[in-house]
């Protein structure tokens, strides 16, 4: 940058504070940091459908198994194979012929929960002396299924809404392996929002695991992202890309209708390529633009816990995530005082749980702790839809901290509609030391109602909440997002 363009950017700076601390805390995310909802978005739909497989087959009857197998017939409903059951049950085709009760009951939970198909196994007297003959039953269920999906998620300067279309081939294989794409844009400004997401999951039922595969690319246009009211002396403007990819495998201990204990070890790469330019027209003009790339690339171990009741399901992750790169200047450009490697310890908490009167209490925690100043895209982030409602998605990020929710559920007003209110809430704090430019604790929450409205026979959700912003983030005029909106057609 030249004298006369550095003098200018500081009169700027100066004159101007009041729009520069906005852009801090309060303005949108940076262009090559947005969020990809493509990616987070196209998981939340896998999830739901294993979930609904989970809840319409139940738990597995072992009361009349026993140990020797001397036969077994297949009636399949469908177009796997003997072949692609026996990768699917290795345990009926154990040579000894002594199956694993136990191991048994785990794969066919497997089956069963990926949602390809419905596996029954009914156990009685064959031929051979003192051992019993098996017959499967398998009936596969469609295997493609899509979602439209339309939410006010974005922001003033990319457009609100965000429409969603994802579209997932379960079974692909005849291995109970799944693939889904997605792809979000914003039907207000179509050319200047494009995300779009890949996932791939594959089984391994005689090792009890599975690999997953994630990818997702986000290009987005910001335009000018300077105040309104500095319109003709201010322009400042920034784009950018953004990709993801994930590999992780899943080692599944306990997997039953009622407890999964899994350890995933995963490996994370991201990036952000994200331009800006800056046109100051008072004083001594000038313009500049610059560019900030850089990945950060994780190696993460975690311990899963599922437990699903009658009346309740829990759920609670916890693990470690340590950083690959050692990225020097590249960290200190986007985040000025950041280590350029890290740790960070990382965990989830799910809790819900419904009274005989039909009444639905239901709460989740995340947190992240480290000793590091964090570069950006492996801080934690507050506000939106989904973690603190009544603020722009991710109004503020740092590098520790914890965020909670609370809800409750009426019984059903009529069938599928539920009303609800809840209470959210982020307290974040930054490891600062003499380079750094940031907060060093902040604190943001809401209260607010809703409703939830599901059509299982047509496919219709509705989700609608209102938020009342009762702990705002400190000394900026940050906008806010009352309302909460998000309409999904599953196919």
């Amino acid at each position: 940058m030249t004298d006369a363009k550095h003098i200018g950017t500081v009169l700027a700076a100066v004159i101007l504070a009041g729009a520069w601390q906005g852009m801090v805390l309060g303005a949108p995310v940076p262009a090559g940091v947005e969020q990809n909802e493509a990616g987070e978005n196209l998981q939340r739909e896998q999830q739901e459908r294993q979930e609904e497989a989970a809840r319409r087959n139940g738990e597995i009857n072992l009361k009349n198994i026993v140990v020797p197998i001397g036969q077994v017939e297949i009636h399949v409903d469908g177009k796997m194979t003997e072949q692609d059951i026996r990768y699917i049950l290795p345990e009926l085709y154990r040579k000894s012929g002594q199956v694993r009760i136990h191991r048994l009951a785990q794969q066919l939970q497997m089956a069963n929960e990926s949602g390809a198909a419905v596996f029954h196994a009914d156990f009685h007297d064959s031929a051979v002396p003192g051992k019993l003959a098996v017959t499967l039953t398998v009936k596969e269920l469609p295997s493609q299924h899509g979602a439209i999906t339309v939410s006010n998620t974005g922001n003033e300067y990319t457009g609100d809404w965000r429409t969603t279309t994802s579209f997932i081939q379960s079974n692909l294989s005849r291995r109970l392996d799944s693939l889904g794409v997605a792809w979000v844009t914003s039907p207000e400004k179509f050319t200047d929002v494009q995300q779009g997401a890949l996932s791939y999951r594959y089984m391994t039922p005689k090792t009890l695991g599975t690999w997953n595969l994630n990818a997702s690319y986000s290009n987005v246009d910001l335009g000018n992202i300077a105040s309104s009211n500095l319109a003709g002396i201010l322009e400042y403007t920034a784009k950018g890309q953004g990709t993801n990819v994930g590999l992780h495998y899943q080692k599944h201990l306990a997997y039953t209708a009622k407890e999964r204990d899994s350890w995933d070890f995963g490996i994370d790469y991201q990036r952000s390529n994200s331009k800006y330019s800056i046109t100051f027209q008072a004083f001594i003009p000038f313009t500049d633009a610059w560019t900030q790339d850089y990945h950060v690339t994780t190696a993460s171990v975690d311990f899963q816990h599922l437990e699903r009741g009658r009346q309740h399901v829990f759920y609670w992750d916890a693990g470690v995530a340590s950083s690959l790169d050692n990225a020097g200047k590249n960290y200190q450009a986007v985040t000025p005082g950041s280590d350029n490697q890290f740790t960070a310890f990382r965990g989830n908490l799910i809790y819900q749980y419904r009274t005989k009167t039909n009444w639905i209490l239901g709460t989740r925690w995340q947190g992240q702790y480290t000793q590091q100043h964090l570069v950006s895209l492996a801080q934690l982030g507050a506000g939106g839809a989904r973690t603190v409602r009544g603020f722009y998605e991710r109004a503020i990020s740092a590098d520790k901290g914890i965020l909670g929710n609370v809800e409750i559920y009426t019984p059903e007003i009529c069938r599928g509609l539920r009303l609800l209110t809840f209470v959210d809430f982020a307290s974040l704090a930054n490891n600062l030391n003499a380079n750094t430019n940031t907060f060093g604790n902040e604190r943001i929450a809401s209260a607010g109602i809703g409703l939830r409205y599901t059509n299982e026979k047509s496919g219709l959700g509705i989700s609608l909440d209102y938020a009342k912003v009762i702990d705002d983030i400190e000394g900026t005029d940050s906008s806010h997002r009352r309302w909460n909106v998000n309409c999904s057609y599953r196919f």
